[in-house]
Parts: C-alpha cells; sequence; structure tokens
C-alpha cells in the first residue's frame, strides 16, 4: 500500500496518476461522480479500464453514479431509517453507514474482482464488468 500527495489542479498530475496505475490493482475512489474522469482525464472509466486491462476499480459514493450531491454518513443513517431507530440520536463514535454501507460491500466486491481476474487470467475474454466496481451507500 502506498500513499500519494498531488496538487489536484497541476497540469502534470493526470500523467503521474497513470503512471501509478501502471503498477496498481486496484483504483478505490469516492469523488463525486465525473470527478475521476476529470482528474484523469478521461471520457469514462471503461477508457482506463481499456488502457489498464488488470485495472479493478471501485467507485463508492454516497447516492449512485447519476447523483451530484455529496452524501454524509448522518444523511445515510436518517435515510435507511436507522437515525430513527435509537433513542438518543446523536453521533457515532465511527462513521457507522459508510462502513456498513459503503465500506465492507466494497473491500468484498474487489476481493471477488481481483480473484475473478486473476482465475480467468489466461482466457481473452474481456470482463470489464466485473473490473468496475459502483458501491452506493
Amino acid at each position: 500500500k502506498r500513499s500519494v500527495a498531488l496538487p489536484f489542479r497541476a497540469p502534470e498530475t493526470p500523467s503521474k496518476l497513470k503512471n501509478m496505475l501502471e503498477e496498481s490493482d486496484v483504483l478505490v475512489e469516492s469523488f463525486r461522480p465525473g470527478v475521476l474522469e476529470k482528474l484523469f482525464e478521461v471520457q469514462s472509466a471503461d477508457e482506463l479500464l481499456d488502457s489498464f486491462p488488470r485495472l479493478v476499480i471501485a467507485r463508492v459514493n454516497g447516492y449512485g453514479s447519476l447523483h451530484k450531491a455529496p452524501g454524509h454518513d448522518i444523511n445515510f443513517m436518517a435515510a435507511s431509517g436507522v437515525l430513527g431507530m435509537m433513542s438518543r440520536p446523536e453521533p457515532l463514535p465511527a462513521q457507522f453507514a459508510d462502513i456498513a454501507g459503503g465500506s465492507w460491500p466494497a473491500a468484498l466486491q474487489i476481493v471477488a474482482a481481483l480473484f475473478e481476474r486473476e482465475r480467468l487470467s489466461s482466457t481473452r475474454v474481456d470482463r470489464k464488468t466485473q473490473r468496475l466496481i459502483e458501491v452506493n451507500i
């Protein structure tokens, strides 16, 4: 696992990010819809998958790729009814909805996609839909 800090608007950022994808297995992003494409200067995530055939992309966001609004843990808890079931609605010590509705499902789907990628590595069938994961909290 590596982390890197790059200036978002710097002109060299897209090429640096694409260079890192050459050696990457998974790209996890939680931006609003359209930000990943803007950051990598591509039209769609499919374009990244075409350029990097071993890459698995996991998109974890609040309301799905068609909704531009940001999401927050407390909003997800309210929308799901969990907040109303609490005797005293107050912030929890952890991001409950983000973990239960986003992180865990994303992690399981990433593992499944990596397993499937390795299992099918000897075939020429492109299973792009199994390499693009979208988890909506």
